[in-house]
């Protein structure tokens, strides 16, 4: 969903029909847009019309920001994290040299 999408804003507009694209307040309003998603998600990337893909990444960002004020994650160091995955995943740690950790994340060398 990162390229350019060129849409119809009548399309937009009957999408915007069936769901208020508004800032979430509430747990149902949360729960709603949730199941929004896996509608538009079910449908597969390739059968998403490009106003579809507009709603579901404008969709995914209002969930994301609710999730980030109502069930913020701790800080994490990058190598903490990275031992827990690998723990999670069953691995051994060991040394990558196509791969480094930043703070921010995971950056291919």
């Amino acid at each position: 969903m990162s390229a350019t999408l060129t849409v119809d804003p009548k399309k937009c507009a009957r999408l915007a029909n069936r769901i208020v694209v508004k800032a979430i307040e509430t747990e149902e309003e949360y729960d709603h847009m949730v199941a929004a998603v896996e509608q538009l998600i079910d449908k597969g990337e390739d059968g998403l019309s490009p106003e579809e893909s507009a709603l579901l990444e404008t969709i995914a960002i209002l969930i994301q920001a609710y999730d980030d004020r109502h069930n913020p994650l701790p800080p994490v160091a990058a190598n903490e994290m990275l031992a827990y995955l690998m723990e999670r995943a069953d691995e051994q740690p060991r040394i990558c040299c196509r791969c480094s950790v930043r703070a921010a994340g995971f950056r291919r060398l």
